[in-house]
Formats: structure tokens, C-alpha cells, sequence
């Protein structure tokens, strides 16, 4: 079968890059698979590139971001009908969405999406001015798709109440199972800090970190905690307002903004706590990681969190903004004793059932036939 795919995915121009490597995987279960994406010329990115025999990539060499983006349609367009493709494949239901539901109707080749984030949820909208739009776009463009592939059960539930297609087409396929799982978590622990508390996000409106600041706050004034210390990795355009309102919270000196670093292993090994305060989230694999390390996870009720947290011996599950019911979990998490061996190995166990998958051929081969079934019902 032939496949046209449409996304951001600049990267697919770079041999040794992770997005090559997943054409290159797909490949194996397709006759042909052509990448088209947006490109303009500042860039200074070849017009295309052959990823395997079968795959390639080919940019869209605009004047500007917006003419680049415009001529993915054509170029796409131009594709499905010079020959006889089977499927698009949007890598969202917004700005990707629209190229193939438009290169879909003049094509007439049928095309499916995939959901990556929350769209359903009452506070995505919140996140601006784009996500406002995207909040309408999405709804319309997925009405019109042959399908739509989600990430998480919490997407897949959320899409369903929107009633953009029948629950048989809105079908779950988990993102791929990290290596960082597969290799680091075999690495012999190291000394877990009972007062540590871990935080890996970026720094957005969406991850909402103010309120797990909050939260944070009433664990050290109700637990006359003062020795608790939080490591926090990532970067974002909040990371000076949240430094100030720390400062307001009197925590600075128990808040510790590390950036990105290159072996984050060894704070998910070193923490007692993971923390993860989002508005919404597609998927969470940040707490999938923690969680196979033995952290005890405290979430909003975002993600793959409900599928992963249903003990307290898990951590806990608070609704979005909830301060007190965050500071409550957190201080139970505190208060537990280390996981055994046995409990982590579960924990393991649990993740394989979600995330079903041992290598990224595994997942090429379940997304691939996916989109198989989806050309065979058109």
C-alpha cells in the first residue's frame, strides 16, 4: 500500500535522526511512503530526500513559513493524484489536518488523523488564541476523516464525548515504548531521597507548575517540612515568572530549576516523588518513566496518569487546579516507604500491558496495520 504522510517533521531531512528512523521502520510494511513538509527557504533544506527505496521526503521550499505551508497543499495534491496513493496521514487534526482534508478533496484520496493532545478538554481552549481556533478546526476536520488514531484511552474517551466519528473509529495506539525505559531502569538504583520531589515538564501554561508550586507550599507549612527539596527539569517561557512567584511563596530555596540534562535517570532514581500538575495532556510519558523507576506518582487527572496510578501505593489522582487534594497526595507519597522489588517489577508489568511493544519495529508494525485496516474499510 501506498502512503502519503504530512507533518512538521523537518528532522526526516537528517539521515541519523529518529523521525528518519521511524520511515525507515515503516517502510517495511508499505509499498511506498512519500513525507511532505513544510519548508521555506531560509532553511536551506534540500527540496527531498530518499530516506530507503520506498521512502522519501520531500519539502515544500517557500518564499516564507506561510507560503511553505500553503504549498504543502499543492504538493501534496499533486502527489495523491499522479498516482494512485491509498492514504493521508495527518500528523494532527489542526493545521495538518486541514492540508490533507483539502489535498483529500481534491484527491480523492481518503485520509486519517492523529490526535497527540487534549483538544476535548474545557481548559485546552484556555492555552490561547491558536488553541482557540484549533478547538474549532479540529472538531470539523475529524468529522471528515477516515479515522482517527489516539495515544491514550483519556484521548480516545475525550473524542468520543465530542461524537466527531463512531467509537469504532477513534482507535487507541500508544506512542512507543521509550528505550529510556528499556535500558536505564536495569541500571542498579541509586540512594532515593525521601524529601525529593520530582518535576520533568516544560514550562507552559498548559503543565500549569504554578499550582503544583501551591501545593507544595501547604506540604512544607503542614508538614513543618522545610528540608523538602524540588528538582525541576525542563525549560519554558514561565520559568521567571514561576522563579518569582516561588520567591512570593517563600520556597525558593526548596525549588531547583535544573534546565534539560543529559542523564535524567539518575534524578527519577534519586526521587521519592514524581509531580505532575497539567491542565491536559495527550500522553505523559515523563510519569511513565518515573513511574517504571519507582517514583511515587502524584497527577492530575491528565493522560495515561488514571490508567497508571489506582493504589495508593502508586501515588494518587487529584482534578486539574485542585491545591489541597495535590498537598494531601504528596504527603502521603512522603510518608510511604520505598517500593520493593516486587512491587517495581508490577509496575513494569503494568506499563507492558499499556504500552504494548518491546522494540520500535513492534509499534511500526501495529501503526502500520492500522493504517492498513483503514485502507481496507474505505
Amino acid at each position: 500500500m501506498r502512503y502519503l504522510f504530512t507533518g512538521s517533521d523537518r528532522k526526516s531531512f537528517e539521515s541519523d535522526s529518529n523521525v528518519s528512523g521511524r520511515y525507515i521502520a515503516f517502510s517495511k510494511y508499505a509499498d511506498e511512503i512519500v513525507a511532505v513538509v513544510p519548508t521555506w527557504r531560509a532553511l536551506g533544506l534540500p527540496k527531498s530526500r530518499a530516506i530507503t527505496d520506498i521512502a522519501s521526503v520531500h519539502g515544500t521550499n517557500g518564499f516564507t513559513k506561510i507560503d511553505g505551508f500553503l504549498r504543502t497543499i499543492l504538493l501534496l495534491t499533486k502527489f495523491a493524484r499522479t498516482k494512485k496513493y491509498d492514504l493521508i496521514v495527518a500528523r494532527d487534526p489542526f493545521e495538518y489536518g486541514i492540508v490533507a482534508l483539502i489535498a483529500s478533496k481534491l484527491s480523492g484520496v481518503p485520509f486519517v488523523v492523529q490526535l497527540h493532545t487534549d483538544v476535548g478538554s474545557p481548559w485546552f481552549g484556555a492555552g490561547g488564541f491558536g488553541n482557540r481556533v484549533r478547538k474549532i478546526v479540529a472538531p470539523f476536520v475529524c468529522k471528515r476523516a477516515q479515522g482517527i488514531r489516539v495515544i491514550s484511552n483519556t484521548l480516545r474517551e475525550s473524542m468520543i464525548r465530542m461524537q466527531v466519528l463512531p467509537a469504532e473509529k477513534i482507535v487507541l495506539v500508544p506512542p512507543m515504548y521509550s528505550e529510556f525505559l528499556n535500558e536505564r531502569t536495569e541500571i542498579p538504583a541509586i540512594t532515593r531521597e525521601q524529601n525529593q520531589i520530582l518535576i520533568v515538564s516544560r514550562l507552559e501554561f498548559e503543565k500549569d507548575i504554578s499550582t503544583a508550586f501551591r501545593a507544595i507550599k501547604q506540604v512544607i507549612t503542614k508538614n513543618h517540612a522545610k528540608n523538602i527539596q524540588v528538582q525541576i527539569l525542563g525549560k519554558g517561557v514561565e520559568q521567571e515568572s514561576l522563579k518569582m512567584l516561588a520567591r512570593e511563596l517563600g520556597i525558593e530555596n526548596n525549588i531547583h530549576f535544573r534546565g534539560w540534562i543529559e542523564a535524567p535517570w539518575k534524578l527519577f532514581q534519586s526521587s521519592h516523588v514524581f509531580l505532575q500538575s497539567g491542565l491536559y495532556e495527550g500522553f505523559g510519558m515523563s510519569i511513565v518513566e518515573a513511574y517504571a523507576h519507582g517514583c511515587f506518582c502524584v497527577s492530575t487527572d491528565v493522560g495515561v496518569a488514571p490508567e497508571l496510578l489506582s493504589t495508593e501505593r502508586d501515588g494518587g489522582i487529584c482534578a486539574v487546579k485542585d491545591v489541597d487534594c495535590l498537598s494531601e497526595k504528596i504527603m502521603n507519597a512522603l510518608a510511604q516507604p520505598p517500593l520493593s522489588e516486587f512491587e517495581i517489577k508490577a509496575r513494569k508489568e503494568k506499563i507492558e500491558k499499556i504500552i504494548p511493544y518491546k522494540t520500535f519495529e513492534d509499534y511500526a508494525g501495529v501503526f502500520m496495520r492500522y493504517l492498513a485496516g483503514l485502507v481496507q474499510k474505505s
